[in-house]
């Protein structure tokens, strides 16, 4: 696969999570604030044209900003995918929680079933407990990122491991292809020490929680789609640029500061 280019530049510090995957098939350019979704469509092209498709910056074809809901028992959190749209093959939701009151997480989200898709837990700030049906149990504390396939079926909970204080993170759900759906359940727990974390010279900073970046893999590996989920900074006035592959979908989430997509 050849890749397009993804391209933002900071207008302040910005933060953002980027993430691509291949698969099932549906497919989101200018100031963009905290709290939306940007969706970048599969470039269509010759995929024999290396000229055509490597040179080729993705444009923002849709942006959704994320709602106020709840979810689990009462957990407040902000949801684009899932939300104003059902799905962007092939990911099915995209909630970030963020909140420092304990009325706003401390009821966490108790059993509950999975089956057929992954689910993606990625901390910024906090400490959460996961408990399943067959004695699994992990926890995710700042920095770290839990990746479940839940395959043929899983019952889990995940609870705050804490009273007070500052929850943030992200859950991401990835549909599986048919052939995979009822594979035996796993988990890739990963630390934050253990996420490869990249500075560029312009002082972009990229944490490669799956995919690859300048020749650096991610943590996460062994993903039926061949993901790439990334935690990028970029500084005001620096302009980051990744190559997709060219049958990924891709989206971007500005969770801080104000940047700008594609080139012009």
């Amino acid at each position: 696969e050849h890749p397009g280019r993804m391209s933002i530049k900071g207008l302040i510090l910005v933060t953002l999570i980027v993430i691509s995957s291949a698969l099932i098939h549906k497919a989101l350019v200018n100031s963009t604030p905290a709290t939306q979704i940007y969706l970048l469509p599969r470039p269509v092209s010759d995929p024999q044209d290396q000229t055509t498709t490597q040179n080729m910056s993705r444009a923002v074809t849709r942006i959704i900003r994320a709602i106020n809901t709840s979810d689990g028992a009462g957990v407040k959190l902000k949801r684009s995918i899932g939300a104003l749209v059902d799905y962007i093959d092939p990911f099915l939701l995209l909630d970030e929680f963020k909140s420092d009151k304990p009325g706003d997480y401390i009821s966490g989200f108790p059993d509950h079933p999975h089956r057929g898709f992954e689910t993606v837990s990625y901390m910024l700030a906090g400490h959460m407990e996961h408990h399943d049906h067959k004695g699994n149990k992990g926890h995710l504390t700042p920095g770290s990122v839990q990746w479940m396939t839940a395959g043929r079926g899983i019952i889990h909970s995940e609870m705050p491991r804490q009273e007070n204080g500052l929850m943030w993170g992200f859950q991401l759900w990835v549909n599986l292809p048919a052939k995979d759906k009822m594979c035996p359940p796993r988990y890739q727990d990963i630390p934050s020490e253990k996420i490869p974390e990249i500075t560029r010279p312009d002082g972009t900073k990229i944490r490669v929680i799956a995919g690859e970046v300048d020749g650096n893999p991610g943590a996460v590996t062994g993903i039926a789609t061949a993901p790439t989920y990334l935690d990028v900074t970029v500084p005001k006035g620096a302009t980051s640029v990744h190559s997709l592959p060219l049958g990924h979908t891709a989206f971007a989430y500005v969770f801080e500061g104000r940047g700008k997509f594609g080139r012009d």
